[in-house]
């Protein structure tokens, strides 16, 4: 492995090529050529070296805290998968520029989140067994469907981990993909099987309320067949 690269002054000092490739002293473009070589000792030290300035410099951007720890994760992810792509100049300009694009990356994804969750919350259902689709319920953050857990416990695991990844924690198909080291092809038919199962959860728990409201206007709601019985949760499937 070369330990000399173009752009890196302390390279360029004599006897700078009889370095080892990341001494502790190394400079940021020394460090940086060496993460494209797959060194992840130095990954490691330039994160210790520059992530608490990331953080501050979005911070002083106005970012929120979540999203600043976020993006400056992805920073150095990015940093990982396309170190290749520096050559010369300030390292701490070219993170703090990546670090940016990823923070407002961020903050447009949870603002579309918010959005969705505003229509979710707003939508009237057509029907008392009118049941909206699970994309939705997922997305949702009414009390109504905080069982849905328990529904997404009953997917085989294959299923759950892909709808987990691309409705809860709002990757992308492609980033999915990456994430369970499978085809995009088969994210999007293990997300259409999830949801069409969670549909058909929603959609008998929603007859089931429906039923169980008829039952319980006509008695008095704590006998068998009572309202109380609306409020049950289904048991996962193993």
């Amino acid at each position: 492995m070369t330990t000399s690269y173009p752009g890196c002054g302390q390279c360029t000092e004599d006897g700078a090529e009889d370095r080892p490739p990341v001494e502790d002293d190394a400079c940021d473009g020394h460090l940086v050529h060496a993460v494209a070589d797959g060194d992840k000792d130095a990954l490691s030290r330039l994160f210790a070296r520059h992530a608490g300035p990331l953080f501050a410099h979005l911070l002083n951007r106005g970012f929120p805290a979540q999203t600043v720890e976020d993006a400056v994760q992805e920073t150095f992810l990015t940093v990982w998968k396309s170190a290749s792509g520096f050559h010369e100049g300030s390292v701490p300009a070219w993170l703090r520029r990546i670090a940016h694009c990823r923070a407002i990356d961020l903050e447009r994804t949870a603002g579309r989140q918010r959005a969705l969750e505003d229509r979710a919350r707003e939508r009237t259902p057509a029907s008392a067994c009118a049941a909206p689709s699970a994309e939705d319920c997922l997305l949702a953050s009414s009390p109504r469907y905080a069982a849905i857990a328990y529904a997404l416990a009953g997917l085989p695991a294959p299923q759950r981990e892909v709808i987990e990844l691309r409705y809860l924690q709002h990757f992308s198909v492609r980033e999915t993909a990456e994430r369970l080291a499978v085809p995009e092809g088969t994210v999007k038919a293990r997300a259409a099987r999830g949801c069409a199962r969670l549909r058909e959860w929603i959609v008998a728990q929603g007859k089931a309320e429906a039923s169980d409201g008829v039952r319980g206007s006509s008695g008095s709601g704590t006998g068998e067949g009572g309202g109380h019985d609306r409020d049950r949760v289904p048991r996962p499937r193993p």
